[in-house]
């Protein structure tokens, strides 16, 4: 009985004992190789059917049941959702080979392929290489392009695209290493196949799309250029013009157009400009409808925050605190300060020193001057009679040296005793006569400016060879220096009160009145700032919280949660919390990228955390924030959540969130029926201002006049004078330019610029400024520098490369290749 029923339980504890005694390590090693095998195919499945699947329910999801075609070329269809998921991928793409060049860069690598371009001094990634702007337009282009490449022969296989990627990583990534980083930056959506069919598409269309100017560049040297260009792009650069100019408005012709133009004339310009954004500097009539959104934002003033600060701080405070600074040494007036003060006490005791002396010593100078002018003549006579006594005047030479060199000041009286009987005893009794009268009434300034005009005469005197006169001439200074003593009592009382008060007293600080506000401004800024922080936590704040509330309130509506018993978040009321906190509140928009460039806040930045040597470094501009860039307007800020922007020039902080908003989209002619006539009634008011233009200029021409001649009496406002000097164009950043601007005028561009320098002193141009609202007549009045000095800086191998950074006619040239190219494969894009 023990057997029968023992024998069947006996596997089962057996099998439970070998298990309790095997660790986890065992059974895998047991396992291994089917382990390894099931490892396998769930990598296979992960990284090559999945994606596969992915890619096409994508596809199935974004067509919605109907793949619209929006573009066919060469008998191939785009549809919509390929479209959309290559331009998916295009985004990846640049988003992962912008951290693969940064990181291979971090190594010590440099990414050696054709296009790519790193600015080391700000760390930035210039190009990649291949087309960096995602975009669905840009999408079919380089599938177009590609195509076309493939057909004239053109390929690149997966070796190839292998060898620009080891190139692109300077061979500091291995496969596994960029796998890796490739899954992780597109978060699981791309493999190796997939980032080679974008390297491929791009390059290829990049390829077959500089065909259009392989002829007109040289490898390294930028466009290939004849001489006659290179000197005309010499000359915008370097040769600057002045001049006169009036303009003819478009609008004034406006009302001598047909307002009823026809029915086909009206779906024609339609049709060309329906799907093309309208520009307020562009000619061009555009119809189609911009992304449009609507926004509160609460403004912080900090200037009326400091003003309000100011005023809680009285005149008690503002004294005490100016004593206490006072103690510090504050308020003290630079040294260089007082040094002007004295300066300028000078010149004016000197100035008028002099005044007071002439008049009250008139008859004293009078003599002087006498006794100048005949001291004068002695010494001219005794200049002649030098000749006949050179021994004489020889021996005298040699012996006053001597006596000067151990006497100091004895012999100075003994030596013109020794000169009397000689043929100067005039000029001793001159000489007595004027130090008699010149002692007592005479200043420094007085006996400085006779010791000057002595020693102008002395000069002359050298000149003529004449050293007796130069030697009684230096001795006279040297009697009045004794005699200087007397005056110099004098000196100190009338330097006491010009230079010694000023110095003592009022000067050395500044007064309370002086810098009060100074002082006011300092005690405000400090609270100011705190309150205006705390006030931008505090809104930032309520507005994110209710933001956060919204957002999971409105998930789960979409997850068919129950939402009778949780109600909806209350919206905070911005105009109290702004009104309690000191904040303006302001309602804006409708607006699209274009209309909010008038609105203050467009010249706001997000605020940046990173610094340079320059300062904080700003994030992205407002408009470029919430609109996305033109044309990108997927990547916009989602509604309701804050951002917080900053005016540094205007010192005012923006706390905004968008409260609505509308997708772009094609109008219908209905709904645009007026636009359009007004670009018709426009373009044919061009013509009309143009010819009146030309009429004036003709005029003037014929009869001699000048262009203010030409001007009817009420349009004096549109006539301008003396504009400039300006160039053709200006260097802007490195190897960049940008066309010259007179800020006096309306959009001056290439046109115009063309008009002013090609035309003749005194002569009169006509050409449009840059969107063509005007016409303008130009007459240049002067050019500088003149031609032969332009010539000799051209001969210099620098200036002539210079004049390859203005961009020449390649680009038109470029555009005319790939217009032609899509016109051959019959690219027609559909609208959606």
């Amino acid at each position: 009985i023990v057997k029968t029923t023992c024998i069947p339980f006996c596997p089962f504890p057996l099998f439970l004992a070998s298990a309790m005694s095997s660790s986890p390590f065992e059974i895998f090693r047991r396992n291994l190789k089917p382990a390894m095998v099931a490892l396998t195919l769930l990598a296979l499945i992960s990284f090559v059917v999945l994606p596969a699947v992915q890619t096409y329910m994508q596809q199935r999801s974004a067509a919605g049941g109907r793949d619209a075609v929006v573009a066919k070329f060469g008998g191939i269809d785009l549809t919509e959702s390929r479209v959309g998921y290559f331009t998916q991928h295009h985004y990846r793409t640049v988003q992962f080979l912008n951290e693969l060049a940064t990181e291979t860069i971090k190594r010590g690598g440099t990414p050696r392929t054709a296009g790519f371009a790193y600015d080391r001094q700000n760390n930035v990634v210039q190009q990649l290489g291949i087309n960096s702007t995602p975009d669905s337009n840009v999408s079919i282009r380089s599938l177009a392009l590609a195509n076309q490449a493939e057909r004239a022969g053109f390929e690149l296989d997966d070796t190839s695209l292998d060898s620009w990627l080891d190139a692109f990583t300077d061979g500091k990534f291995n496969d596994r290493e960029i796998d890796a980083r490739l899954m992780k930056s597109s978060e699981g959506t791309m493999a190796r196949q997939h980032l080679y069919v974008q390297l491929r598409t791009h390059l290829l269309a990049d390829l077959f799309d500089r065909r259009g100017v392989a002829s007109l560049a040289s490898v390294g040297q930028g466009e290939l250029r004849s001489p006659l260009q290179q000197w005309e792009a010499f000359l915008k650069m370097r040769r600057s013009g002045t001049f006169n100019a009036y303009g003819v408005l478009v609008n004034d012709f406006v009302e001598k157009t047909n307002p009823t133009p026809s029915e086909a004339e009206i779906k024609k310009v339609y049709e060309e400009g329906k799907n093309r954004d309208s520009f307020e500097q562009s000619p061009e009539a555009g119809f189609h409808k911009r992304y449009q959104a609507s926004f509160e934002t609460l403004v912080g003033d900090f200037r009326a925050f400091v003003n309000e600060e100011k005023g809680k701080i009285s005149e008690e405070q503002l004294r005490a605190e100016y004593d206490r600074r006072l103690k510090g040494g504050d308020f003290q007036i630079p040294a260089e300060d007082e040094m002007d003060l004295d300066a300028d006490a000078t010149k004016t005791t000197e100035a008028e020193s002099p005044k007071t002396e002439d008049t009250k010593t008139e008859p004293d100078t009078a003599e002087a001057v006498d006794a100048k002018d005949k001291e004068m003549k002695d010494e001219a006579a005794e200049a002649e009679t030098t000749a006949a006594e050179e021994p004489k005047a020889e021996a005298s030479k040699t012996e006053e040296p001597k006596k000067e060199a151990p006497e100091a000041e004895e012999p100075k009286t003994e030596e013109p005793k020794t000169e009397e009987p000689k043929t100067e005893e005039p000029k001793t009794e001159a000489a007595t006569s004027e130090d008699s009268k010149t002692e007592t009434p005479k200043t420094e300034d007085q006996s400085s400016s006779i010791s000057n005009a002595k020693s102008v005469r002395l000069v002359a005197f050298q000149e003529e060879g004449d050293e007796k006169a130069t030697e009684t001439e230096t001795e006279e200074p040297k009697k009045e220096e004794p005699k200087k003593e007397e005056p110099k009592k004098e000196e100190p009382k009338k330097e006491e009160p010009k230079k010694e008060e000023p110095k003592k007293e009022e000067p050395k600080v500044q007064g309370f009145e002086a810098v009060k506000d100074e002082i006011a401004e300092d005690l405000a800024m400090p609270k100011a700032s705190a309150r205006m922080d705390a006030a931008v936590t505090e809104i930032a704040n309520t507005m994110k919280k209710y933001f956060t509330q919204n957002s999971i309130h409105a998930g789960s509506k979409k997850e068919g949660e129950e939402t009778t018993t949780q109600a909806a978040p209350e919206r905070p009321d911005l105009q109290a919390l702004a009104k309690r906190l000191g904040f303006e509140f302001k309602a804006l928009g409708p607006l699209d990228f274009e209309s909010v460039q008038k609105e203050d806040i467009a010249r706001s930045n997000e605020t940046g955390t990173q610094t340079r040597e320059q300062g904080l470094v700003r994030g992205i501009g407002f408009p470029y924030y919430m609109f996305g860039i033109p044309g990108r307007e997927s990547n916009v800020h989602p509604l309701l959540l804050p951002l917080r922007t900053i005016d540094d020039q205007a010192e005012k902080v923006y706390i905004t969130w968008k409260v609505s908003e509308k997708e772009a989209y094609t109008p219908k002619l209905e709904e645009v029926r007026e636009d359009v006539i007004k670009a018709i009634r426009f373009a044919e008011a061009r013509k009309l201002a143009m010819a009146e233009a030309q009429k004036l200029a003709q005029q003037a021409q014929q009869d001699g006049k000048s262009l203010a001649d030409l001007v009817p009496t009420d349009r004096k406002s549109n006539y301008f004078e003396d504009l400039g000097p300006v160039s053709a164009v200006n260097p802007f950043g490195r190897g960049g330019v940008v066309p010259g601007n007179i800020p006096e005028l309306d959009s001056v561009g290439e046109a115009f610029m063309d008009a002013a320098f090609g035309t003749e002193i005194g002569g009169i141009g006509v050409a449009f400024n840059s969107p063509q609202r005007v016409v303008y007549l130009i007459s240049p009045t002067n050019f500088e520098p003149s031609v032969d000095s332009l010539k000799e800086q051209f001969r210099q191998p620098f200036n002539r490369q210079i004049a390859s950074m203005i961009p020449s006619g390649a680009t038109k040239i470029q555009q005319g290749f790939v217009k032609s190219v899509e016109e051959k494969m019959s690219l027609q894009e559909i609208e959606k």
